[in-house]
C-alpha cells in the first residue's frame, strides 16, 4: 500500500493547481501582478467567481507590492488571512502581519464606547484607530 503513495513537494502541488486554474479560466488573463492575485484568490477559496468580481484600482497591486518591499506591515481582520500570509517572506522585507481580533482591548472596544463598525465592516482594520500608539 505505502509503495503506491507518491510523494509530491508542496510547491509542485501549488504549481499544478495554478496551471489547472489558468486552464479553467479559458484563456482569460489580466496583466501581472493582477493575474497572480486573481489566481491566488481562486486557489485560496476554490471560488471562480473571483475572476468576474475582482476589480483593481490603477496601479493598486503594483503600489501594494512596492509598499511590501519597503517593509510595510499588513493588518487583517481574520486569522485565516493572517495564516495564509508568508510571514518569513514578509519579514525578509522588514514587514510583519497583524491580526488584532483576539486582543482583549479590541474585543472590549465597543464596551469602551469606540465605534468598531467602520467601512470594512467592523473588526481588526479599525483596531489601530483606538489602540494607543507606541513610540
Amino acid at each position: 500500500m505505502l509503495d503506491k503513495i507518491k510523494i509530491v513537494k508542496p510547491e509542485d502541488i501549488e504549481k499544478h493547481s495554478m496551471e489547472i486554474i489558468t486552464s479553467e479560466l479559458g484563456g482569460r488573463t489580466w496583466p501581472d501582478p493582477e493575474f497572480a492575485i486573481v489566481k491566488r484568490c481562486i486557489h485560496t477559496s476554490a471560488d471562480f467567481d473571483y475572476a468576474d468580481n475582482l476589480s483593481f484600482s490603477p496601479d493598486a497591486a503594483k503600489l501594494g507590492m512596492e509598499a511590501i518591499k519597503r517593509g510595510a506591515h499588513i493588518v487583517t481582520d481574520t486569522r485565516m488571512a493572517w495564516s495564509g500570509i508568508n510571514k518569513k517572506k514578509l519579514a525578509s522585507f522588514g514587514g510583519e502581519v497583524h491580526c488584532f481580533m483576539g486582543d482583549e482591548d479590541v474585543a472590549g472596544a465597543e464596551d469602551l464606547g469606540f465605534d468598531t463598525d467602520g467601512f470594512f465592516g467592523g473588526g481588526g482594520f479599525e483596531a489601530e484607530a483606538f489602540r494607543p500608539r507606541q513610540s
